[in-house]
């Protein structure tokens, strides 16, 4: 009799384990085919405006769909 109180609870938590471990398979198993590859992922080439410049060194414009810059990461403020 006292089996009983205690062995369903423990099947019950190992259904669930074994129930979350599936789903986590499945949603792994439907996400690993469209992940980019490392190679992608390592050579990063951000998108650099062009900087028309004058004579003297003076910025006259820049052109691009993105402006970005270049910094270091002790420079980025911490939040």
């Amino acid at each position: 009799m006292s089996v009983r109180w205690w062995a369903f609870p423990l099947l019950l938590v190992f259904f669930l384990i074994a129930a979350g471990s599936l789903v986590i398979g499945f949603a792994a198993a439907m996400v690993y085919p469209t992940l980019p590859s490392l190679e992608a992922l390592t050579d990063y080439r951000p998108k650099i405006p062009l900087r028309v410049y004058s004579a003297d060194g003076k910025l006259i414009g820049e052109f691009g769909e993105e402006r970005r810059a270049w910094l270091r990461s002790r420079k980025c403020p911490r939040v």
